[in-house]
């Protein structure tokens, strides 16, 4: 089954704050990376062609959106990169069909961008602290109610269990 991009969105909460889930304003875009880097294993005896192994994983997630002055979750963010050096997160992917994709993360990057004849826009990336969850049949309406990250955290493991 296909699914249309912008029904998946970013929420946020910092953990150095009150713990808020806060779904990031303006988003146009966002991007999950996994990556699992290889062991390579070839020796004299594989003959010209490589061998490997997978290795340790990591993720990230990039969002990018128009700037939206005055949010609080992009404000959470400015005051990371300048105040906790990249602060600590805890991020969800959501959709409307129940899909959650969340860990913990540390911000990498922010950028925004003041373009001549254009809105105001940022981008901001996230590495992955940790294992990322995946954990299908959890309705987003089982999730809007919670407002900080342990509440979800404890939907998303009993979920996990069925």
């Amino acid at each position: 089954m296909k699914k249309i991009g912008k029904r998946v969105k970013v929420r946020l909460s910092c953990q150095t704050a009150d713990g808020n889930l806060l779904v990031l304003a303006g988003q146009r875009d966002a991007t999950l990376n996994i990556t699992i880097a290889t062991i390579d294993t070839s020796s004299k005896d594989t003959g010209e062609w490589a061998t490997s192994l997978g290795g340790e994983k990591s993720w990230e997630v990039s969002v990018s959106g128009a700037f939206v002055f005055g949010d609080t979750s992009l404000q959470m963010i400015r005051d990371a990169v300048l105040k906790d050096g990249g602060g600590g997160f805890y991020i969800e992917l959501f959709d409307d069909e129940g899909v959650v994709e969340a860990g913990d993360v540390i911000l990498s990057s922010y950028n925004r961008s003041f373009p001549n004849s254009e809105v105001i826009t940022y981008d901001c990336s996230f590495t992955g602290n940790g294992k990322l969850s995946a954990v299908a049949g959890v309705a987003f309406g089982d999730l809007m109610p919670f407002k900080n990250k342990e509440e979800v955290k404890e939907v998303l493991t009993k979920a996990a269990g069925k």
